[in-house]
């Protein structure tokens, strides 16, 4: 007797009488009491009214990203990731929108199933095995108020059973500013000073004949940004132990001068089958991140700000050796004097681990 089934249709039970079989199977009305398997749990078909977007390593692993947070930019619905311009700065994650006006908007970050309160600071890129976004109630239903704006889910790389795997991954990368705003050239802001701010000519006379070429702030505050990424990761195991450890190195230096970012990573995880009755699994990450350079904040101390605004009919430094100010146009400091003056070097380490223990 063969018992044939199939999800939303009706167990059928026939016996064999010969080599052919037709076999028709009855649609039932009960699909919503079926159980479907999801990325935080299992819940009822009619009780899944969640969004949840899933998105796995494979689809950013070819990309020189350097956090986490890239890798959701573009390829998430209703994800909207907010960059502070500083390498090695904050990202902000806002999942559809902003809720509160006063109040945090950050989501929920799970990591391997343990609450992160530093969000995804220093996990490596190439350690993700896949992330998962729950955008709605469902969220909320799971994890309570903390879940308000959202959930993401972090799953990352395990040892694997099938014997032994070494990969090393680098790559450089170079970036640039590009599609800046066109400003005047020297001559032309020479001449415009002396038609309609009334300058005597005779001070601005070799910027306006040619021979003093003057200053070009954007090219004095940008530079072309290196970016290095290296990272080896060991996978080892067998049917009872499985282990994987990683390190990771990042430097990304900044299309602004002085502006600088460098982050140690290593991760290590252990699966062991200790006895027929118990299982451990042990997980550490270590990381540390230093960055250095001045703030860029939307206002007149952003040093781009004040780069389009200062004078070029002016010297970098005045005879004292020290910064010149701008004798026609801009109040503002030089934005050089802002940049090499305003370090803001700053530093975080983070360690963060756990042991599961199961008991069959």
């Amino acid at each position: 007797t063969l018992t044939f089934s199939y999800i939303g249709y009706g167990r059928k039970e026939l016996k064999v009488s010969g080599t052919n079989l037709n076999v028709q199977l009855k649609s039932i009305d009960n699909t919503l009491n079926e159980a479907v398997v999801i990325g935080y749990g299992t819940v009822r078909k009619a009780d899944l009214a969640g969004s949840v977007s899933v998105m796995d390593s494979k689809s950013f692993k070819d990309e020189p990203i350097t956090r986490i947070e890239d890798a959701l930019q573009g390829r998430v619905s209703g994800i909207e990731v907010v960059q502070s311009g500083v390498p090695g700065g904050d990202l902000k994650i806002r999942i559809r929108g902003v809720n509160s006006i006063n109040k945090s908007n950050d989501p929920l970050y799970v990591v391997d199933g343990i609450v992160r309160e530093s969000g995804l600071d220093g996990i490596s890129p190439e350690d993700i095995q896949s992330m998962q976004v729950l955008k709605d109630a469902s969220s909320t239903a799971i994890y309570g108020a903390r879940g308000a704006n959202g959930v993401v889910l972090v799953t990352t790389k395990q040892g694997r059973s099938s014997g032994t795997q070494v990969v090393f991954d680098a790559n450089v990368g170079i970036s640039n500013a590009y599609n800046m705003p066109e400003v005047m050239s020297t001559r032309a802001y020479a001449q415009a000073l002396v038609d309609y701010k009334g300058v005597d000519r005779a001070q601005l006379e070799g910027y306006l004949n040619g021979t003093n070429p003057g200053v070009d702030w954007l090219d004095e505050v940008l530079r072309t940004g290196v970016t290095q990424n290296y990272k080896l990761a060991i996978s080892k195991g067998n049917e009872d132990t499985q282990f994987y450890v990683s390190g990771n190195y990042m430097q990304h230096q900044g299309v602004i001068e002085n502006t600088k970012f460098e982050r140690y990573s290593a991760k290590m995880n252990v699966h062991s089958k200790l006895f027929s009755w118990l299982e451990m699994t042990a997980d550490l990450n270590l990381s540390q991140g230093k960055g250095k350079g001045a703030g860029f904040n939307q206002n007149q101390w952003n040093p781009i700000w004040i780069a389009l605004n200062y004078s070029p009919t002016m010297e970098v430094f005045a005879e004292n050796g020290s910064y010149s100010l701008d004798p026609y146009n801009c109040i503002q400091r030089s934005p050089l004097a802002y940049l090499n003056g305003t370090q803001n070097d700053r530093q975080k380490s983070s360690v963060s681990g756990h042991i599961d223990l199961k008991f069959n």
